[in-house]
């Protein structure tokens, strides 16, 4: 047997390092998000925290997953067998459900070729040092304003890697500078999509998300997981992680929850700007959103669970803003829906 070698020996450490380092993370994410819930919800009671306690060691095979669970076990108000804390998901699901794969989602410049499909609204990418339409086909820099801008007045160019509103701009045709392309980065321009008028009575400034989960089970069936909508504030032209409002929506109805929830965790039953409220609004054209899911999921089944980033536009059409193949982060559908995932064995996978 080969020897270990010093470099093996480093490597292995860096790895338990960033290990401990990316638990001690998501434990201060989830206690300062308890500590927000208990302000509005009262303290945690003594008999749920150690049942939480003895899930994450005894299912999860570690106490570090157990703080998450005291986040979903305020919201939900009980402990539930078969939730996924969210550290849970990103250190051991998506290792072993869709390791490297899912980082695709990050290259924007593959994603019409990938899926051949028209529901995203890309028009040019930009892809180190080159122009390409959505058909891969070169293009010059002095014709990229003429294709974006053909019928339209405003786009949105997303840089790769792009997230939580981060890396996103919206350019209007009368202010557009072509000298200021090349500094973009690499990344894709993407219409502006008119919404349906249903999200813009809850909020007209920004163009509302419809964030969908899919998964791939063992044995290849694809399903909708969970569903919630994402609204901006009246302040921001487009949805930002650190003000946005997020609505769970019934997966079997397409109905809006009666709750609303703040990055906070604070609930509010209407939006702040318009107070529109949100209960017993149903989403137009839900079904249509469903069955793109996972038609689009069944173009991906290596990565194993994905968020779509929808909605409905003004023509009843569904549009796919973009795909989540990374880290879709999956602790406000758990708190707020779940369990989401408890029939696919997941708590297993630990053990591997």
């Amino acid at each position: 047997m080969a020897k270990t070698t010093l470099y093996q020996k480093f490597k292995a450490f860096e790895r338990r390092l960033n290990t401990v380092n990316y638990h001690k993370l998501a434990e201060q994410s989830a206690l300062q998000a308890l500590a927000k819930l208990e302000l509005e919800r009262g303290k945690l009671d003594v008999s749920t925290k150690r049942t939480c306690d003895e899930y994450a060691q005894d299912v999860l095979g570690s106490s570090v997953y157990a703080p998450w669970l005291y986040v979903y076990s305020l919201v939900a108000g009980e402990f539930k067998e078969g939730w996924i804390p969210n550290n849970y998901y990103g250190k051991v699901v998506i290792s072993a459900l869709k390791s490297s794969y899912g980082d695709i989602a990050s290259l924007k410049a593959f994603t019409r070729q990938l899926f051949k499909n028209s529901m995203f609204p890309d028009l040019v990418y930009r892809v180190n040092g080159l122009w390409l339409t959505t058909d891969n086909e070169s293009i010059r820099e002095d014709e990229v304003a003429d294709i974006i801008f053909n019928d339209v007045d405003k786009v949105v160019f997303k840089k790769d890697h792009s997230g939580r509103g981060k890396g996103v701009y919206i350019i209007e045709k009368n202010s557009f500078d072509k000298k200021c392309l090349s500094s973009l980065g690499n990344g894709v321009f993407q219409r502006f999509i008119d919404q349906h008028q249903f999200f813009s009575s809850l909020m007209p400034n920004s163009v509302a998300t419809l964030r969908l989960t899919t998964t791939v089970d063992d044995s290849g069936q694809v399903s909708v997981r969970t569903c919630n909508l994402r609204l901006g504030r009246s302040v921001d032209a487009h949805i930002k992680s650190e003000s946005q409002l997020k609505i769970p929506i019934g997966i079997d109805s397409g109905v809006l929850y009666p709750d609303g929830y703040f990055s906070s965790w604070q609930t509010v039953k209407k939006h702040p700007d318009t107070q529109v409220p949100f209960q017993g609004k149903a989403i137009p054209g839900f079904n249509k959103c469903i069955s793109a899911a996972l038609a689009l999921q069944m173009s991906v089944p290596q990565v194993r669970c994905v968020g779509w980033d929808m909605i409905i536009n003004s023509h009843d059409e569904v549009e796919v803003m973009e795909w989540n193949g990374a880290h879709n982060g999956i602790a406000f559908p758990e708190a707020t829906q779940g369990p989401c995932f408890a029939d696919l064995g997941w708590e297993n996978l630990w053990r591997r």
